[in-house]
């Protein structure tokens, strides 16, 4: 019988032994956040007012919902503008 048969689930590093598994998801939801910005952030970032945001995003701008929070990807959010030729 090999190791792999013998140890059928994914090894976990060293240092996420003493986490719990609330902690690492946890962990997970900040990094993928590191990435999104708010509509605040967005709004300065493209020059458009907040409420022009809101409209775009009843048109298709792509867009996360995390509890009552609204994040974008700036990378998608660029391409969605490519896409559809926005000034």
């Amino acid at each position: 019988m090999s190791k792999k048969d013998f140890f059928p689930f994914k090894s976990i590093p060293l240092g996420e032994l003493t986490k719990s598994s609330s902690e690492r998801v946890q962990v997970k939801k900040e990094k993928n956040l590191e990435n999104m910005i708010d509509k605040k952030t967005l709004a300065l970032k493209i020059s458009l007012s907040i409420s022009m945001i809101d409209k775009l995003i009843a048109k298709g701008l792509p867009h996360y919902k995390i509890g009552r929070m609204v994040r974008f990807k700036y990378g998608e959010v660029m391409e969605y503008f490519e896409r559809n030729k926005f000034p």
